[in-house]
């Protein structure tokens, strides 16, 4: 099977698919193409990138959090097994589309999904067609950032679907699925790590039924192809009214909106509450049955594990502990990484920051 593989640098799903068929003895693609759409945009930049780990290893150490970043180079992985690799910062036009070309692919795959919508010239260029690696179950969670989209949901099914390959995002014909679950602590960094230990095998599969019939058989048409109900957007980080808790809601879902947040760095915006005029980052809670009669949003009291706070619409008496907190000045939004230290509350230090029955807004 001659085929080109098309992922991002460090995309864990991309970098999953690419390694597993090489390891299973698989063809091996005839071209790598990385975009270049963000930073690293080429080798000498990933090397830079990874140099620059040590320096977010201190931050962890700092601000407490885990460093969770996925680092792995499919570039690397290319070098090591004498894979042709080229870059481009779209694949709508220039030089990578004769570059491509010349490969007379049978195939093109794109592993861990793509930015932008493939033009005609594009989807023509290899003869059994262009397919795709999505972390949902379609037609559900079409577009970007899925994997937020679906924690903040609450969505108990997710996996990887692969389908082929049309003019709009994540609509063509589903070829195959395999399902993963997610529990209900899970945060999308783990959701996507879980997608990706399944998803050599899914391709590898997929890829050998192509090799042998020689042509592309899809498990079905999706459903509601032009409706944008189940289309997502990228994730909202810049929208305070997005981010704001509101604790009238109850309990699970700010849960589910903070999880949803989650980031390997506590640079980013993120949920966020008021309290006498201060603004915090909320980066860490967790759920406790729990009966109160008090108003949403008010502080019952502090423990060790942290400050309980009653929401509102808990049909199941749960009440939310804040665990970790960072503070922020709201002038700092739009500029990133101008926060404090974070803080894990405990009995001692949320004393200092809050007291028992005042409200948070």
């Amino acid at each position: 099977m001659k085929f080109v593989y098309i992922s991002r640098s460090f995309n864990r799903i991309g970098y999953s698919i690419l390694k597993y068929l090489i390891e299973h003895k698989f063809s091996k693609p005839k071209l790598v193409v990385l975009s270049n759409k963000n930073i690293p945009d080429n080798y000498k930049s990933e090397i830079t990138y990874l140099t620059k780990l040590s320096d977010y290893k201190k931050r962890a150490k700092v601000q407490k959090f885990k460093a969770i970043k996925f680092t792995k180079s499919i570039h690397k992985l290319c070098i090591k097994n004498n894979i042709r690799v080229r870059y481009a910062k779209t694949l709508k036009k220039g030089p990578i589309l004769n570059v491509i070309k010349k490969v007379k692919p049978e195939l093109i795959v794109l592993g861990g999904g793509y930015h932008e919508k493939l033009t005609r010239e594009f989807l023509k260029i290899p003869t059994l067609g262009v397919i795709n690696s999505h972390p949902s179950k379609l037609p559900l969670y079409r577009g970007t950032d899925v994997h937020r989209w679906q924690i903040l949901n609450k969505v108990k099914l997710s996996g990887l679907t692969i389908h082929l390959v049309d003019r709009s995002f994540d609509t063509g014909n589903i070829i195959s699925f395999k399902k993963v679950k997610i529990n209900k602590h899970e945060t999308p960094q783990g959701l996507v790590k879980n997608i990706s230990k399944i998803s050599g095998k899914l391709m590898l599969k997929t890829l050998e039924t192509i090799t042998s019939k020689k042509t592309v058989i899809f498990d079905r048409k999706q459903k509601y192809k032009n409706s944008k109900i189940f289309y997502y957007s990228k994730w909202p980080w810049s929208k305070k009214r997005f981010l704001k808790i509101n604790w009238l809601k109850n309990s699970e879902d700010i849960d589910a909106l903070v999880r949803s947040c989650h980031q390997e760095d506590y640079k980013f915006n993120g949920p966020y509450f008021i309290y006498k005029g201060n603004y915090y980052f909320l980066r860490e809670c967790s759920l406790v049955k729990m009966k109160s009669l008090l108003k949403f949003g008010t502080i019952i009291k502090t423990t060790k594990l942290g400050l309980y706070i009653k929401c509102g619409k808990n049909k199941d008496n749960y009440v939310l502990i804040i665990k970790k907190i960072q503070p922020f000045k709201i002038e700092n939004w739009d500029m990133n990484s101008h926060f404090r230290k974070s803080i894990k509350l405990n009995d001692l230090n949320s004393k200092k920051f809050f007291s028992k029955l005042d409200r948070l807004n």
